[in-house]
């Protein structure tokens, strides 16, 4: 394999910039920073209650790269951070709507939905 062809896939599998992101409770936009990541951005959510704007549920389209994920955790030396529909009604929609691909959510707690998530297509 020439230099060239080598330095282009290395670019095309590792080229990506991630960023880290660390969220409180008291973070405002919390869904605009989840609604906006790319390829290999870690999302760290600390323990407390996260409300999802509007109706209810929170729509989610997450496009990470196989080599990249894009990952969103709860702190893991922490209590579950807590992501609630604001709609206390017992038919309250969903929570989390996600769909993409090459994501993953881990040590997160969802409440006051008629499911937790619903997950569609890549």
């Amino acid at each position: 394999m020439s230099i060239i062809k080598f330095i282009i896939l290395c670019i095309i599998l590792y080229g990506v910039e991630s960023t880290v992101y660390d969220i409180t409770t008291s973070s405002s936009n919390w869904q605009s920073i989840l609604s906006n990541l790319k390829p290999g951005d870690l999302v760290t959510m600390h323990q407390g209650t996260y409300t999802t704007a509007g109706s209810g549920y929170f729509q989610l389209t997450l496009n990470g790269l196989l080599t990249q994920p894009i990952i969103i955790q709860g702190a893991p030396d922490e209590a579950r951070p807590v992501i609630q529909n604001p709609n206390t009604s017992p038919d309250a929609q969903n929570i989390l709507n996600i769909q993409g691909s090459n994501f993953m959510l881990k040590h997160l707690a969802f409440t006051k939905g008629s499911r937790g998530i619903r997950v569609g297509p890549a």
